[in-house]
């Protein structure tokens, strides 16, 4: 994403580079991930979400209206 103003000043700072990135780690070693993230000085914050992937299921097909049927209108019977 580039340099961008912070929503507020981190360690003194307004502006600061944010970066997204997408990898694929085994769990053990998204904690060694994110304790590099803090010792490493160049970095103010850091964020480490994991993308959960939802089933989709397909709709039920619904049946086809001829056009016959869809351009009629239909009777209403009132009573009084």
């Amino acid at each position: 994403w580039g340099l961008k103003t912070l929503a507020y000043p981190i360690l003194k700072q307004d502006r600061g580079y944010y970066y997204l990135a997408y990898v694929n780690l085994p769990a053990s070693a998204v904690k060694d991930l994110y304790y590099f993230f803090r010792v490493t000085d160049g970095f103010l914050r850091a964020m480490i979400v994991k993308k959960v992937e939802k089933k989709v299921e397909s709709a039920p097909k619904e049946p086809e209206v001829k056009e016959e049927q869809a351009s009629e209108p239909e009777e209403v019977q009132e009573n009084v």
